[in-house]
């Protein structure tokens, strides 16, 4: 399939718990602590004939967290009843917004003198989906505005004003304090709105720490990504995004491969990598090759035909 006139739009389902002292739809409590069962009514348990009210705090918050992000606030909206079989409750039904929602088209762009100072990444590895956020308080901008640059033929989105967006530090804006005094700060906060609990580690277990720092994450290969040889270079935009297959051959066969990009894999890409070592490069090898791998917790709805038609 040629994907090439195609936009990738990605969006995500992002679940909040308000505050409010009842449910969205009934009158019964919200709050934890209690008997099991104790706080539900047949609205709860979707009984045939009940009748869903909306909480008017709900749509107060709604329309307050829709300001905050710069959306639309729609003056008419509605609510929509999705009914499909749910194997433990087949009575059940969901009530959710389709085509007009209380609020659409906002953003979240966290700024100082209009400019970003923060990011996030995720990456799938070892069986562990690991996602983690980042905030630059004094970094080289320049290196960081050269990761950002999108390479031509990157998907086209809302997305993609964010990566142009300009960036800077923390730091010129706090005054003359260093990283350590701005680590204590932002424990502080956390300690006076969460309560955190604080840990005393051992010396054995902070030996440990710094055994496993020099061991693997301080090591070029963790930070860096291993870079083997590499003979051949396949790689294109994909409904996945972007995907680049790095070959050394040797013999007609693949010695060695790396697979690298911007998707978003669920299962640990290293596991492919490994099953194509020692395949002969050549289409039917590596057609049976990914024929029989879980391409979907790899690359999503992306086909081995596809996939093949790039990287021989």
């Amino acid at each position: 399939m040629d994907t090439k006139g195609y936009e990738i739009i990605v969006g995500l389902e992002v679940h909040c718990e308000l505050n409010t002292k009842t449910k969205i739809y009934c009158s019964c409590r919200n709050a934890f602590g209690a008997e099991v069962n104790s706080q539900c009514c047949p609205i709860c348990m979707g009984m045939p004939g009940t009748l869903p009210t909306l909480n008017e705090k709900v749509v107060d918050y709604a329309v307050k967290m829709g300001y905050a992000l710069g959306c639309t606030i729609n003056p008419i909206s509605k609510q929509d009843r999705k009914n499909y079989f749910y194997p433990d409750l087949p009575k059940a039904y969901q009530i959710s917004q389709f085509d007009i929602p209380l609020c659409e088209n906002g953003h979240l762009d966290i700024l100082v003198d209009g400019k970003k100072f923060s990011g996030n990444a995720q990456q799938f590895s070892n069986h562990k989906l690991l996602h983690h956020g980042t905030l630059m308080f004094d970094v080289n901008t320049d290196d960081v505005a050269k990761a950002l640059k999108v390479k031509e033929g990157k998907f086209k989105s809302k997305a993609t004003k964010s990566v142009k967006s300009r960036v800077t530090n923390l730091k010129p804006y706090l005054g003359d304090i260093t990283v350590e005094d701005f680590k204590n700060l932002l424990i502080e906060w956390f300690d006076r709105e969460y309560g955190l609990k604080k840990v005393e580690l051992t010396e054995k277990q902070k030996q440990e720490i710094l055994d496993l720092r020099e061991r693997k994450y301080a090591t070029d290969d963790w930070n860096l990504g291993r870079s083997p040889k590499a003979d051949i270079v396949r790689g294109d935009f994909f409904r996945c995004g972007q995907v680049e297959f790095h070959f050394s051959i040797e013999k007609h066969r693949i010695k060695d491969v790396k697979i690298t990009g911007d998707f978003f894999p669920t299962k640990d890409i290293a596991q492919l990598e490994e099953s194509l070592r020692g395949t002969e490069y050549s289409r039917e090898a590596l057609q049976e090759v990914l024929e029989n791998s879980d391409l979907e917790g790899y690359f999503g709805d992306v086909t081995a035909e596809e996939l093949l038609q790039v990287i021989v």
